[in-house]
C-alpha cells in the first residue's frame, strides 16, 4: 500500500495534477465514481483534467465546470491513435502527476502514451469482467490499479494480481446533494400518481440478468399479494427490459408497477421511494445506488454477493437477502413493508454511516494518502 501524502502547513494536502481518461459513453455506476471523484478532487484544490467522449454523461456533468479541463477522445479500439494523440497532447499541456484509466478499453493506449511520457498510470476497474487477455496480463503488468471494494480487490488477488498494486478506493457521494428531501418527496409522489399511504419500493440501474430484476419482479408480486400499499418503481434500461415487462403484465398487479427510464438525477426518484432493493444475481463490484439510498434516508435491501455487503451495514440500515431466491426476497419486502419504525431507523443509520463512510471529502483524504507527492 501506499505512503501517506505530503501535506502543507495547513493540513492540507499538496496540490497534485491529475489526469482522467473516461471514454465509454454509456452512463452507469462506473460514469458517476468518476464524475463524483474529479468533483471532489477539484474541490479539494488539485488541478484535474478528463479525456471523454462529447455527449456521453461525464462530458455533460464535467464540461460547464471552470475547475476542470476537458479533452475531446474516444477510445474506439485498444490503441486508438486520435485518442492516443489527444491523450498525449493532454500530457504535455496539463504536465500531470499520475493518469487515471477508468475503463477497460482505456488502459493500454492510455499506458503506452504514458509509458513514453514517463508518467505513473493508475487503472480503475469498477467489476469482476476483464477480457481474458486483460486477466492474463494482470499476473506481469505492475501499474497501480484501483478498485471500489475489498471484494473486489480479493477478485483480482486471486487471478495473480500483486496485493502491493491494488488499492480500494470507494465510490464518493456528495451527501449534500443526495439527502432527504420531504418538498420532493411529496412532488414527486404526485407526479408518479403514488399516494401518500402507499409504501414504494424501487430499483435503479441496468435491466441486465446479472441484476436479478426477473425474479426480483416475482418476489415483488408475491409480496403484493400479502401487502396491498405495495407499489414497485423500476428506473433504468437495459436487454431484459422485455422479460420484465412480460412479468410485470401477466402478474395481477400490473397497474401497482411504474417503470421509468434512466435519468442524470435520480434524486426525485430517491426522495419519492420507501425502500431500494438491489437484488443482484450476479458479481457485483460495489453497488452505488445503495449509497446514494441511504444518504437519501432509505432502508435498503442487498443481494447477499460480491461487494454489495460494502456498500451497507446488514442489520442496520438494510438487510441483506439470498440472491435469486424469489421466496426469501417475498418475505423481506413484506418483514419490511409491516415495520414502518425499523424502516426509518434504517434510514436514519443510513445516512449517518454513508456520510460517515462514502462522503466526498472522505474518499478524497484516501485518494490523496495513496498517492504521495514530494515535499516544498
Amino acid at each position: 500500500m501506499h505512503s501517506s501524502a505530503s501535506r502543507t502547513e495547513s493540513g492540507r494536502a499538496r496540490p497534485r495534477r491529475l489526469l482522467f481518461v473516461g471514454t465509454l459513453p454509456e452512463p452507469g455506476g462506473a460514469a458517476s465514481h468518476l464524475i463524483t471523484l474529479v468533483q471532489a478532487v477539484a474541490a479539494a484544490g488539485h488541478t484535474v483534467g478528463v479525456l471523454a467522449t462529447p455527449g456521453c454523461d461525464i462530458w455533460r456533468a464535467l464540461a460547464d465546470d471552470p475547475r476542470v479541463v476537458m479533452y475531446d477522445a474516444r477510445f474506439l479500439r485498444t490503441f486508438d491513435r486520435v485518442a492516443m494523440r489527444t491523450l498525449h497532447r493532454a500530457i504535455r499541456e496539463l504536465r500531470p502527476d499520475r493518469v487515471v484509466a477508468v475503463y477497460e478499453r482505456d488502459y493500454w493506449g492510455s499506458a503506452l502514451v504514458c509509458a513514453g511520457a514517463r508518467v505513473p498510470l493508475s487503472l480503475f476497474l469498477h467489476h469482476a469482467g476483464l477480457k481474458r487477455s486483460n486477466r492474463i496480463a494482470l499476473r506481469f503488468i505492475r501499474h497501480h490499479i484501483l478498485v471500489p471494494s475489498a471484494s473486489l480487490r480479493h477478485w483480482l488477488l486471486e487471478r495473480g494480481a500483486a496485493a502491493a498494486s491494488v488499492d480500494v478506493l470507494q465510490n464518493p457521494l456528495d451527501t449534500d446533494f443526495f439527502r432527504p428531501d420531504p418538498v420532493l418527496r411529496s412532488e414527486t409522489r404526485a407526479m408518479l400518481g403514488v399516494a401518500e399511504g402507499d409504501l414504494l419500493v424501487g430499483y435503479v440501474g441496468r435491466i441486465e440478468s446479472n441484476k436479478g430484476v426477473v425474479p426480483f419482479a416475482e418476489s415483488v408480486n408475491e409480496a403484493m399479494t400479502a401487502v396491498p400499499n405495495l407499489r414497485a418503481l423500476w428506473v433504468g434500461f437495459g436487454r431484459r427490459e422485455p422479460e420484465l415487462d412480460h412479468v410485470i403484465q401477466a402478474g395481477p398487479f400490473a397497474a401497482r408497477h411504474l417503470r421509468r427510464p434512466w435519468a442524470s438525477d435520480m434524486r426525485p426518484f430517491y426522495a419519492a421511494m420507501d425502500l431500494l432493493a438491489l437484488p443482484s444475481t450476479g458479481p457485483e463490484s460495489f453497488g452505488r445506488v445503495l449509497i446514494e439510498a441511504q444518504s437519501s434516508g432509505l432502508p435498503v435491501l442487498g443481494s447477499d454477493i460480491g461487494g454489495i455487503a460494502e456498500a451497507m451495514q446488514a442489520g442496520t440500515t438494510g438487510k441483506l437477502v439470498a440472491p435469486g431466491d424469489v421466496r426469501a426476497w417475498a418475505a423481506a419486502l413484506i418483514d419490511m413493508a409491516q415495520q414502518p419504525l425499523p424502516r426509518a431507523s434504517m434510514g436514519a443509520a443510513g445516512r449517518r454511516f454513508v456520510r460517515a463512510t462514502f462522503d466526498s471529502a472522505v474518499i478524497v483524504r484516501r485518494f490523496e494518502q495513496m498517492f504521495p507527492v514530494a515535499g516544498p
